[in-house]
């Protein structure tokens, strides 16, 4: 009995261990990379609410359209990273059977709100909030994998997306997932 329980200990920090390492892996990488695109002109964006004026010429005129959030383009997508990942337990009959590990990012467009990554917190809480639900129904014990389930996963994360923040939230990237069994 204590041996497994502290099996599963171990376990369970190797796992969020190895998330934290990702995390601080990914937290380098993403600030190489550019996390604000447009399809008329990239542009290099921390993507953290950060104004930046169009230039319309060599002479560092301002383009026409003004305040760069009053006259947001509809084309351009911005992407809320999730500092860290999402770690769900998986439970049968009051013990942990395995651990689900998720990455999501909120894609956003022209019409969100400037300080958008200010609910990073509130987003997470809903998040593990539908999470454990989700586990709790049973969505994580057999194949969650499935085009129903990841698009019911989906559309579950994006209902408490839009709800906190109401303007701006178009889609749920759900770029990594892993299960490990204990």
């Amino acid at each position: 009995m204590i041996k497994s329980l502290v099996k599963n200990a171990v376990l369970i920090i190797a796992v969020i261990a190895g998330a934290v390492g990702a995390s601080f892996y990914k937290t380098s990488l993403a600030d190489k990379e550019v996390s604000s695109h447009s399809e008329a002109k990239p542009a290099k964006s921390s993507g953290h609410g950060e104004k930046k004026e169009k230039k319309d010429d060599a002479h560092g005129k301002k383009a026409k359209g003004g305040d760069s959030h009053k006259g947001a383009d509809a084309s351009s997508v911005n992407y809320l990273k999730f500092k860290r990942q999402f770690v769900i337990p998986v439970m049968q009959n009051k013990k942990i059977t395995s651990l689900v590990i998720m990455n999501f990012n909120i894609e956003l467009d022209g019409s969100a709100s400037a300080n958008s990554f200010a609910y990073e917190p509130k987003l997470r809480d809903a998040f593990m909030r539908d999470l454990l639900n989700l586990s709790n129904e049973g969505v994580f014990d057999n194949d969650f994998t499935s085009p129903e389930t990841f698009e019911y996963i989906r559309e579950t994360l994006l209902g408490s997306s839009r709800r906190i923040m109401k303007d701006g939230v178009q889609n749920v990237l759900i770029l990594d997932i892993a299960k490990r069994d204990t």
